[in-house]
This record gives structure tokens, C-alpha cells and sequence, in this order.
């Protein structure tokens, strides 16, 4: 079952080259805000890399597992964290972009000229905000996805030896239902 946590991964490579959409959306990200993209890429492989040393090194005690839940967790929060500061970074941008075409005298033609201009300026900001929190988003979900099918690689208290319980038998349940 642990395994669809890494073929969550390998559906977002595949998903990357096969789907133009998803594609562009990345890329578009990787121009617009390269620091906050390439940072989040580096949140959504960390998780991976420690699961795959625990899996490796077969390190399936309940301590690995809560190292690993609690940076995968913290991966998740940051990268929803880096996509709100992208967006009050564009929705900043296009503020100002706005705010900058209002002022000033001159002909009609002039003052048209810088509107459109700062339309294309705001336009741009709005899809600097955008990318950024969806990117985030989507690495945040990724992530905890994919935690919750890595925990079954990992013992549970009951399974580790250390506690053997005795499972009930048939007849021992049968003799607690007429009891009942």
C-alpha cells in the first residue's frame, strides 16, 4: 500500500510531459517566480528522499515515521506558506501597476497608452499571484497524499513483536455473543 504514495510522484512526472496544460502551467511558474517554483520543487522532493532512505535502509520503526510525518507536514505548511507570499507578491505588482497609470497629465492618446501598458503590467502580476498559489497548493496536497500511503510501510505498536496478543477464537467469540 506504501507504494501509491511513490506513484503519486511518478503521476506527476508523467502528468508534467504527457499533459500540455500541466506543462505550461509549470513553466509559466518557473518564469514568472523562479525562486519560489524552484523552492517548492526542493520541498516536494525532501519528503521523497527521506522516505526512500528509510525504505533503503529498511528503517520501519514509529519514530521514523513521525520524523518523517513532521517534515512532510512542515514541507506541506512552507509550501503553502511560499504561494501566499507569491500571491500578496503579484496582487503587490499589480497595484502598483495600476496605481502608476492614474496619474499624470497629457493628451488622451498618452494617458490610453499608459493604461494599456499597465493593464499588461497587472495582467502579468495577476499570473505571478495565481501560479504561486496554485503551485503551492498542489505541493502541499502532493505531499500529504502521499504521507498518508507511506505510514503503511512503517510498524504500528501491535505488529512489532514487542506487544503479542492473543486474537479471540471462533468459539470464544460465539461464547461472548450468548453471553450477550
Amino acid at each position: 500500500m506504501y507504494f501509491l504514495g511513490l506513484v503519486f510522484y511518478i503521476l506527476t512526472a508523467v502528468c508534467y510531459l504527457l499533459f500540455p496544460a500541466i506543462k505550461n502551467m509549470v513553466n509559466q511558474a518557473a518564469f514568472l517566480a523562479p525562486q519560489i517554483t524552484y523552492a517548492c520543487g526542493v520541498l516536494f522532493i525532501l519528503p521523497l528522499l527521506l522516505f526512500l532512505t528509510h525504505w533503503v535502509f529498511r528503517l520501519k520503526a514509529r519514530k521514523y515515521y513521525a520524523l518523517l510525518a513532521t517534515q512532510t507536514k512542515l514541507a506541506a505548511s512552507v509550501a503553502v506558506s511560499l504561494g501566499l507570499i507569491g500571491t500578496f507578491m503579484g496582487l503587490t505588482d499589480m497595484v502598483s501597476a495600476i496605481s502608476g497609470s492614474l496619474g499624470g497629465e497629457g493628451d488622451l492618446a498618452a494617458k490610453m497608452g499608459a493604461m494599456i501598458s499597465s493593464i499588461s503590467s497587472a495582467l502579468t502580476a495577476m499570473s505571478f499571484a495565481f501560479l504561486t498559489s496554485i503551485l503551492g497548493v498542489t505541493v502541499s496536497v502532493l505531499l500529504l497524499v502521499s504521507l498518508n500511503f507511506w505510514e503503511f510501510y512503517y510498524e504500528t505498536e501491535n505488529n512489532t513483536g514487542k506487544n503479542p496478543e492473543k486474537v479471540p477464537s471462533e468459539n470464544e467469540l460465539h461464547a461472548l455473543l450468548n453471553r450477550i
